[in-house]
């Protein structure tokens, strides 16, 4: 588990104070044959990029052995995604050898797995036959047979080592074995948890049952293991560390020293965590555990950022001594922060979708500012989606599928892959979710399905094709007599899909056409077989390409909401009904945001840890609206389709930009035409594909469209121009869906989280902006490249003369009072978009 903290405090039940340091990256010089990262340990994949000056040609190995002009020849950065000798070769333009260069990359396999020795077992696990294990302090080498090596003997006085056959320094000292008989204490798992005075809210599983009654901060708790073979009854020392990478040693930050009380520990057992290695869920024994009166603690130690925590058992009489540190498969980390200021200077910068002026703003340019302080008053709701565009991607499996209906929210239709009474994965076409009184509601409106094709892509189905088949059901809920007709259902196989006129590899249909009808209340399946169909090319080219491929530097941990923050949620959403539409200012404005259903906030994730999100010092300033990526100021005119607007129209296109090199900076917008140029709309997202798909009509709201976007993906507004509507008043819109051919090009635009399959409901983080702490994750996420979606009481910071923004374009809360606080968060009814900040010097109120 892995925690964002305001404090500077971590102890195992004490508090340490650190200050805050800087690390500054210090640029390599120059190599005639160089590699993108020095060789080293690195504990995420590394892309590693090769160049030569007036080299004709680079050559590489990655077996260990030297390279010749038969090896491969590097053209692409090459993927390095366990331990590897990487050695290369650059040739003159007479084919000679030119430069050589060798580096080594310990890359441990995921989770991390260091090898260890168990003794009583006589068994070295977490190797593989790349390894090779020494009983003899290094003196012979005999190969390692698979995951685990069982040793023949062993006997006091073996020190055993283990090492990779080629990459000889990733090389571990497994230690001397001083017994085959006794205890053997064995350091475990290590536990972060943040504790507030009464509890310590353990993210991942609940509440740990301690109350210290006024204590504030940060706890380890250690997991103790005897894996020897007799028991144990005694005292120990033990030392905490804080790391920069996952192996804790003594060269680490030692922040905490303890000696225990005597405490039994029968052999076989574990203190401190439940009997399945889950984390504990009472801490007390560990108090009872401690001797106060020997604590000592590092209290000039600063520190800021991510870090890895682990400790040591200074325990000598014992079997092994080696095993008395947490092993990097144990550690816990944490994110070490400033303590809050009283004063909080800073701002964030966000958009709207009213166009620029048009009487909203006093600054004609489509943007205002939030002030920290007064974020975190209003407690803002932030909504973020993790992307990290290295790479293009393109849709290798498509589903095709023709449904005749009259009411799109009564006809259900998913595909799915594998037995349909037990399918290993099914993709629904609709969002569907329960409301705030438990009924069912189904995205899409009630008006009849398109008379052309609909299209999905299912490029995650594609490593099973060949063991199972895919199918298409469809559920007739309709409470009349409403059939519903299928008349078509293929999937198509491509190679390098560019869009609707690109070729398919292979076609496959139903072999039974016409595929018939589904009766009210009734449910049917059509199958298509691919298992032992496809051939071996067409399986490797249907393989699944994952579009947001997880940079070496990246790193994000999430953890679901708790119960009391979703009880915190489900009671705004029940507060009072959101209008789809104010008057400002003297004119009708839509928003359209609608609340979220139960179902949908349980969906949500949250941030428990930055990692190295945004590993440099934070800019004073970031404006990502200025950047060539991000599309001119739009106006959602009299329709609510203010979500669609900031989380597609914006930040979509932004995402799309950054990952296909568009430049935007020449857009603008036309508000003759209610759209931006024309040169540039295949480049820019379209309102309008998510929000007929997400609404129920009128509005939607954040889940719904990024849901859309994730499971569907979605098209330009070239291909489904925006319907500047008025659908708050007009009940006769029909929320037309896209066209078959905007169903082909949104699959090239689908969004998903960093290095994860695309088989999820959506993707859409939660923040509620609460502490300076939650600031900090915000300013991280946007000098990461992320823009950020929020909501607001669109009548408290833009109505007329009792508007919270200044003549500035400024929001101050100095006039509000506490029930206009309440009511802001109550009654969030317009999306906006989070674009950057200003904190600092860099932030002046009068010139912002």
């Amino acid at each position: 588990m892995r925690i964002k903290i305001s404090s500077l405090c971590i102890i195992s039940l004490l508090v340490l104070f650190v200050s805050i340091s800087c690390k500054q990256d210090i640029p390599l010089s120059p190599d005639p044959l160089a590699f993108s990262q020095d060789g080293g340990t690195y504990y995420q994949k590394v892309s590693i990029s090769i160049t030569s000056n007036h080299a004709s040609a680079i050559y590489y190995t990655t077996d260990g052995s030297t390279p010749t002009k038969e090896s491969p020849r590097y053209q692409d950065p090459i993927e390095l995604n366990t331990t590897t000798r990487l050695s290369a070769i650059a040739l003159d333009t007479n084919g000679a050898v030119k430069h050589q260069k060798v580096s080594d990359y310990i890359i441990p396999s995921k989770p991390l797995s260091h090898p260890y020795l168990d003794v009583p077992e006589r068994t070295i696990y977490h190797v593989s036959p790349l390894y090779e294990y020494s009983k003899d302090g290094g003196a012979s080498w005999l190969s390692c047979e698979g995951p685990s090596q069982t040793l023949e003997t062993i006997k006091a006085g073996d020190h055993v080592w283990v090492r990779h056959q080629i990459v000889s320094t990733d090389l571990h000292d497994l230690g001397k074995v001083l017994s085959t008989d006794g205890y053997d204490l064995v350091a475990g798992q290590a536990y972060v948890a943040q504790f507030d005075g009464t509890a310590i809210n353990e993210q991942d599983t609940g509440v740990l049952d301690v109350d210290f009654s006024d204590f504030t901060g940060t706890i380890v708790i250690p997991t103790l293991i005897n894996k020897g073979t007799q028991d144990f009854y005694g005292s120990i020392d033990m030392d905490f560390y804080a790391s920069e990478d996952p192996v804790i040693t003594e060269d680490d930050h030692l922040f905490l020293s303890v000696t225990t009380n005597e405490f039994p520990l029968a052999a076989g057992a574990t203190y401190g965590a439940s009997i399945d290695g889950s984390p504990p869920t009472d801490a007390s024994w560990f108090m009872s555990l401690v001797d106060f009166s020997t604590i000592s603690y590092n209290t000039s130690l600063e520190l800021e950022g991510h870090y890895y925590i682990g400790y040591r058992i200074a325990e000598e009489q014992e079997l092994l001594v080696q095993n008395n540190w947490t092993p990097p498969q144990s550690v816990d980390s944490i994110y070490f922060t400033a303590e809050e200021d009283e004063e909080i200077r800073g701002a964030f910068k966000i958009v709207n979708s009213w166009g620029v002026g048009n009487s909203w703003e006093h600054i004609p340019d489509g943007s205002y500012y939030l002030p920290f302080d007064a974020a975190v008053r209003l407690k803002l709701q932030v909504y973020y989606t993790l992307n990290n565009p290295e790479e293009v991607y393109h849709p290798s499996l498509l589903a095709s599928f023709q449904i005749a209906h009259q009411d799109r929210s009564s006809c259900l239709v998913s595909v799915g892959i594998g037995d349909p009474e037990h399918p290993i994965m099914e993709k629904r076409l609709q969002s569907i979710f329960l409301n705030l009184e438990k009924e069912s509601l189904v995205a899409g409106t009630q008006n009849p399905y398109p008379e052309h094709p609909i299209v999905m892509d299912i490029s995650e189905f594609a490593p099973y094709l060949d063991m199972h088949d895919v199918f298409l059901r469809i559920v007739n809920t309709s409470d009349i007599t409403h059939p519903a007709t299928v008349s078509s259902f293929s999937i198509e196989l491509y190679d390098e899909y560019e869009g609707p006129d690109s070729p398919s590899v292979q076609t496959l249909d139903v072999e039974d056409a016409p595929l018939g009808t589904v009766e009210s209340g009734e449910m049917e399946t059509y199958m298509i077989e691919t298992a032992g169909v496809l051939d071996t090319y067409q399986l490797s080219i249907a393989q699944d390409r994952e579009r947001t491929l997880q940079a070496s530097s990246f790193h994000v941990e999430e953890r679901s909401l708790t119960e009391e923050e979703i009880t915190q949620l489900l009671d705004m959403q029940r507060q009072e009904t959101i209008p789809q539409e104010r008057s400002l200012g003297g004119q009708i404005r839509a928003t359209g945001l609608d609340p979220m259903s139960e179902s949908q906030i349980r969906s949500l994730k949250t941030i428990a840890s930055l990692g190295s999100l945004y590993h440099k010092t934070l800019p004073s300033e970031m404006d990502l609206s200025n950047t060539q990526y991000f599309p001119p100021i739009g106006n959602q005119g009299p329709k609510g389709s203010c979500s669609a607007f900031s989380n597609a129209y914006y930040i979509h296109t932004y995402n799309e930009a950054r990952e296909h090199g568009w430049n935007l900076s020449n857009a603008e917008w036309d508000n003759a035409l209610g759209s931006p140029s024309a040169s540039y709309l295949d480049k820019i997202m379209s309102p309008d594909f998510t929000y007929h798909l997400a609404s129920i009509g009128p509005g939607s709201n954040h889940v719904s469209v990024i849901s859309i976007i994730d499971r569907l993906g979605s098209a330009t507004w070239r291909e489904m121009p925006y319907e500047n509507v008025d659908d708050i008043v007009k009940d006769s819109y029909t929320y037309p869906w896209p066209s078959e051919d905007a169903f082909r090009e949104a699959a090239l635009y689908r969004s998903q989280r960093p290095n994860k399959n695309y088989f999820d409901e959506n993707s859409v983080g939660f923040i509620e902006l609460d502490s300076t702490a939650k600031i900090e994750v915000l300013q991280h996420l946007i000098a990461s490249g992320y823009c950020l979606s929020t909501s607001i009481w669109s009548e408290g910071f833009f109505d007329g003369k009792d508007s919270w923004m200044d003549g500035k374009d400024v929001i101050s809360l100095d006039g509000a009072s506490e029930e206009e606080i309440i009511k802001f968060k109550n009654i969030a009814d317009h999306a906006q978009t989070i674009v950057g900040y200003q904190m600092g010097d860099a932030w002046d109120p009068e010139n912002p």
